[in-house]
């Protein structure tokens, strides 16, 4: 009784898992590709990234189009959020900014090509301030 278990949880062998390795989601394949473009990204929005008062507040969402080598063949703007009378006048700094931005960054590396039907069109909320 005692070797069954001390055995549970361990398996002969190298300890290294068998099979083939489980598909990432859908989900996890979109974290992964918006913590690849983020700092790709994220220079050219320090270069042009407007200020005043409450503008960190301005978040802007965006769909990239992305051919398989990362290169950048599309960007829509969807919305903005966060918009009040304080920073109303800098919404559209800021979306010109991050269209900027994204435009700059391109192409794109560390995208994985085994999921670009995954990432060939991807949706990020994005901020001019870091």
């Amino acid at each position: 009784f005692e070797d069954s278990i001390s055995a549970v949880g361990k398996t002969s062998g190298s300890g290294k898992a068998v099979g083939t390795p489980a598909a990432k989601s859908a989900t996890e394949v979109r974290r992964t590709v918006t913590a690849a473009l983020g700092p790709q990204i994220k220079p050219y929005l320090r270069s042009c990234a407007p200020s005043g008062i409450d503008v960190n507040k301005i978040e802007t969402y965006v769909t990239l189009s992305l051919d398989k080598s990362g290169r950048l063949t599309g960007v829509s703007f969807n919305k903005q959020t966060g918009v009040n009378d304080s920073n109303r006048t800098q919404s559209g700094p800021v979306k010109d900014c991050i269209m900027q931005a994204v435009r700059a960054a391109s192409p794109y590396s560390g995208l994985d090509a085994e999921y670009y039907d995954v990432w060939k069109t991807h949706a990020m909320r994005m901020r001019s301030t870091g």
